[in-house]
This record gives C-alpha cells, sequence and structure tokens, in this order.
C-alpha cells in the first residue's frame, strides 16, 4: 500500500490537462494518496522519447496518462517504447477527445497490453476505475502491514536526525533536563533496566555522545525515542503545531488509532484478528497519517 501515487502524465497541450490533473489529484486525496503527477510535453517533431528517458528510469512510476493523439507521435509508438524499460507492467491510461470506439480500435490494431481506454469528457471516472481496482491489491492486510513497518521505521530513524539537529542549540540547563527527563524514562523500564540506569550519564557532553552512538541501537524502543524527540522540541521553542502532529505518532487524537499503536498490531496481532478492524477508512486514516508525520519531520528537520 502507497500513500502516494507516481504519475507521469504526456500531452502536447499542458493547458489542456491543468483541470483534469487537478481532478486526479483530489480524487487520490480522498483516499489519503498524495499524486505525485510529473508532466512531459510532447513536442510537435515527435521526439518524445530523449524527454522521457530520465523519467523512465523512475521504479516507483504507478500509472501512465497519455494524450493518444499527439503532434509528432501515436500513443501506441509512445507505449511500445515504454514497454522496452523496465515498465513491461504500468498501467496506462490512455484518452482522447475522439469517441472510445474509435480509440479501442486503434489499441487492438496496435495489440497493446495493461491499457485503458477514455473519453476525454470522461477521463476522471477512468482513473477511479482503474486506481479503485489497483487499491483493493494494495489494501489487504499484508499490504497495509508492509506499509507500517516501512513507515513508521522510517519515521523512528528521522527522530535521531533532529535529535542531531536540535541538541547542540539547547543550553547546558536545557540539555540538563534532558538527561533527567530520559533517565526517568530508562527508571520506568523494567527491573533488569535498572543497572543501565545506574551507569547513565548525566552530564550534557556524556548524554550527548552517549545518544549520538545509541539513539538507534535496541537501547531504546521507538515510544522512548518519540518521548525524548517531543521534549527535545519542545525546550528548544520548536512551533506548537509542529509538537502537537508529533504527539499524535503515539497519543492519537480524535480522528484514530496512533501510528505507533497500529503499527504494533499489526506486527503482532494474526491476520484473522486484524481483519476485525481492517477496513477502506483504515486504510485511508493510515495513508493520511504517515503523509502528515512524514511532511511534519520534513519541516521540523528543514527549519533553521
Amino acid at each position: 500500500m502507497k500513500t502516494a501515487y507516481h504519475i507521469l502524465w504526456i500531452d502536447d497541450d499542458p493547458k489542456s490537462t491543468d483541470t483534469d490533473q487537478e481532478d486526479v489529484k483530489e480524487f487520490l486525496d480522498e483516499v489519503g494518496i498524495r499524486a505525485d503527477i510529473t508532466f512531459v510535453e510532447a513536442p510537435a517533431d515527435g521526439s518524445i522519447k530523449e524527454r522521457l528517458e530520465h523519467h523512465l528510469k523512475d521504479p516507483d512510476l504507478d500509472l501512465l496518462m497519455v494524450d493518444y493523439h499527439m503532434a509528432g507521435l501515436q500513443g501506441d509508438q509512445l507505449v511500445r517504447l515504454i514497454r522496452e524499460t523496465d515498465h513491461i507492467y504500468l498501467p496506462v491510461i490512455f484518452y482522447s477527445s475522439s469517441t472510445v470506439s474509435d480509440l479501442l480500435n486503434a489499441v487492438r490494431t496496435a495489440e497493446l497490453d495493461g491499457v485503458y481506454i477514455a473519453n476525454r469528457a470522461a477521463l476522471i471516472q477512468k482513473v477511479r476505475s482503474v486506481v479503485g481496482s489497483l487499491l483493493v491489491r494494495e489494501q489487504t492486510v499484508k499490504q497495509v502491514r508492509g506499509l507500517l513497518m516501512e513507515g513508521v521505521s522510517e519515521i523512528d530513524t528521522q527522530f535521531r536526525e533532529i535529535f542531531l539537529k536540535v541538541w547542540p542549540k539547547l543550553n547546558p540547563d536545557q540539555q540538563a533536563e534532558v538527561a533527567k527527563y530520559l533517565k526517568g524514562i530508562v527508571d520506568e523500564r523494567v527491573k533488569s533496566a535498572t543497572k543501565r540506569a545506574e551507569d547513565f550519564p548525566l552530564d550534557s557532553n556524556g548524554l550527548g555522545a552517549h545518544l549520538t552512538e545509541k539513539f538507534l541501537t535496541t537501547a531504546y524502543d521507538t515510544y522512548t525515542r518519540w518521548r525524548l524527540t517531543r521534549k527535545i522540541l519542545d525546550l528548544s521553542g520548536h512551533a506548537e503545531e509542529c509538537i502537537g502532529e508529533l504527539k499524535k505518532f503515539a497519543e492519537g487524537n480524535s480522528d484514530g488509532v496512533p501510528l505507533n499503536s497500529l503499527r504494533n498490531d499489526y506486527a503482532h496481532k494474526s491476520r484473522k484478528l486484524l481483519s476485525e478492524t481492517h477496513d477502506l477508512d483504515r486504510c485511508i486514516s493510515i495513508r493520511r497519517s504517515l503523509r502528515a508525520q512524514a511532511a511534519n519531520i520534513d519541516a521540523i528537520l528543514g527549519s533553521e
């Protein structure tokens, strides 16, 4: 399951696709997916292959939108070029202002596979149909489990990047407060963590070195890394909306279950148990939550 669809859109008239592109973005957003659309204008001389070479190297392409009747190049010729790359099974939606029957006949004659046909006026309906069928396969428990494992793991690793960025900006008193805070977290752990707490460095230099080395190791779990990240951001004076969004990672809100809890559920529960709550609404919620957390962390790491 994905949080973004990478779409390559090819037409010889860019302005004519503006409304269509917005419609596709709105539809995908309805199901929690960000539409990353790359538009390539087909030149009148038909030399599209050179312009596409770079884009077709992207292994994450999900969908190709093509105007069948372009100046200097027919859509079937373009698909043959694409099928010569690694995108053998990439879904292609052809659209045209001509009648659908004419377009169907052209595609049949060209013997093209993995191709969908749409009249220009009904393009968004065709996108809904094609993407909807793709989502059915992507929204199984197995696929969502994989998305959560990857998405939360990526967020988890970025907690360390936030620490490395913000820690040097804290004054000694703030660093000392972080040390006491983290020791308190360690003290909350089971009795087996007693020795670790006794050996814990409380001075700022020792703590900085310790966390730089140990932040992403088994010394700390995701929940602890999240709590520490919140504390550091709070002390550093980051915007409340950034901290508020980060809180949702493990605390959730009125809209649903927090990502960290969902990750634990999908990691440790059987498919049978998960199927009791696994539905379209949950898939949409997971995609939106992953996107929101990723965007928030990017904003934090990109701030001065």
